[in-house]
This record gives structure tokens, sequence and C-alpha cells, in this order.
């Protein structure tokens, strides 16, 4: 399974293309929404009676590693810009 990231860059990589502002709209668009996501797997987290806690951590920590990871894309993508 891809991320939203991984996604969008294949698309365009595919295409032989940089990212366009539709694809940059939409890097903007999962970074903002990243907070929700972070809350949302807290959530799950805090309240999975039936996951281990490394399996609760393993989920929090991956999607702090995402958004780190789409971040770091973005200013990429922006210098190439």
């Amino acid at each position: 399974m891809q991320d939203a990231i991984t996604a969008l860059i294949n698309v365009s990589d595919i295409q032989g293309k940089y990212l366009d502002n539709n694809s940059l709209e939409k890097l903007q668009h999962y970074f903002h929404s990243g907070d929700m996501r972070s809350r949302a797997a807290t959530t799950v987290s805090a309240n999975a009676k039936t996951s281990s806690p490394k399996q609760s951590q393993n989920l929090y920590f991956t999607q702090i590693l995402l958004v780190l990871v789409a971040i770091c894309i973005l200013v990429v993508v922006m210098q190439l810009a």
C-alpha cells in the first residue's frame, strides 16, 4: 500500500515530469491534514485495548514519519520549481 505522497509522486515520475500545481496543492492538503491524522493515530492507539503497546506505538510513529518524509519531499520539489 502506498501513502498519498508516494502515489502522487509516482504518477508524475511515470509521466516523466515534475509535479504540477494540482499535485502541489494535493501535497499541501496532505500536510495540513497531518495534525488530524496524528490525532486519529493517537486516539486509535489509546483506545485499542486489543493491540499491544508496541503496535500502538508503531502506528503513531509511522504517521509522524510519513509527515516528515512529505515535508522533505515538498522542500525538494519547491527547490526544483
